[in-house]
């Protein structure tokens, strides 16, 4: 599936590199563009829940009401919800929608040389089989990776060492991941994973470490800002436990997503909770 999503995001960050012939501040626009596009269901998904929020009283009321009776507890609230035009689920249709987007990112960070610079299958196979063989004296994880993910590899091997491609007798090639600008602040690699145990402790290894300790971070902050505008909206409610479960499980799974692919998902993964903050905050006023 992430394939199937990731050509048509490919084409457009494909485009959007084009004009700022700089990975990172293509993901930016991207993921903008992105935020454009699901402004209006973001804005639905925003009202729903202020809507739920308001209308939680007159659950709690039927939860008293029919304590004893669940199947009548359940009729009672679908007649409430058709009462009120509330659609429970209109909340989720953002993450829905979200989720496979995600997907088609993941597959553009992993193959930029097919998404970017839009070599031939051919060429990037013949460039894998030659990175392959540079790939000596490395551990079974690093093969591993490779297999799973060899455009990045290519990538950090043809800008290491262009000459160990002359044989592909594309130099077209040659020159355009030698030119391929996939670094955050002219230092960090994004086809690079965070790791808490750097090689070398750098500016680099650090900022690579930052960007899931702000994924967290910023997710972390959203959740907290949703549940006291919640709060505000519905002062008599009760606390539920399951948001406060979430004001862990959300930061705790954007840090291990950040820590467990390429620094371009948690660089993205960054961006796009900043601008959901700044939409929610907006559109709280």
């Amino acid at each position: 599936m992430s394939e199937i999503i990731g050509y048509p995001l490919g084409w457009v960050m494909w485009l959007m590199y084009q004009i700022t012939e700089n990975y990172a501040w293509s993901i930016v626009i991207f993921t903008l563009i992105i935020k454009i596009i699901l402004f209006p269901l973001s804005v639905k998904q925003q009202k729903s829940s202020a809507a739920m929020a308001a209308f939680q009283p007159k659950l709690e009321k039927l939860k008293k009401q029919y304590a004893n009776n669940q199947q009548k507890l359940q009729e009672e609230q679908m007649k409430l919800y058709s009462e009120e035009g509330i659609n429970p689920m209109a909340s989720c249709l953002p993450l829905f929608i979200q989720l496979p987007i995600l997907y088609g990112v993941f597959d553009v960070v992993y193959r930029p040389i097919t998404h970017i610079i839009r070599a031939s299958k051919d060429v990037i196979s013949q460039a894998a089989e030659i990175t392959k063989g540079l790939l000596t004296n490395v551990s079974k994880e690093t093969l591993t990776n490779f297999n799973q993910r060899p455009e990045i590899y290519i990538v950090k091997e043809v800008q290491k060492n262009p000459d160990a491609f002359a044989s592909l007798n594309n130099p077209e090639f040659v020159e355009e991941v030698t030119n391929f600008n996939n670094k955050l602040f002219g230092i960090v690699d994004l086809g690079d994973i965070p790791t808490l145990k750097p090689e070398v402790w750098n500016a680099a290894a650090i900022i690579l470490i930052l960007i899931p300790v702000m994924s967290g971070l910023i997710q972390m902050i959203m959740t907290v800002y949703s549940q006291m505008r919640s709060k505000k909206l519905n002062p008599d409610a009760p606390s539920m436990a399951g948001m406060n479960i979430m004001l862990y499980i959300m930061p705790v799974f954007s840090v291990w997503i950040a820590f467990s692919f390429p620094a371009g998902i948690g660089f993205y993964w960054i961006i796009s909770n900043i601008l959901s903050f700044i939409q929610t905050v907006g559109l709280s006023f």
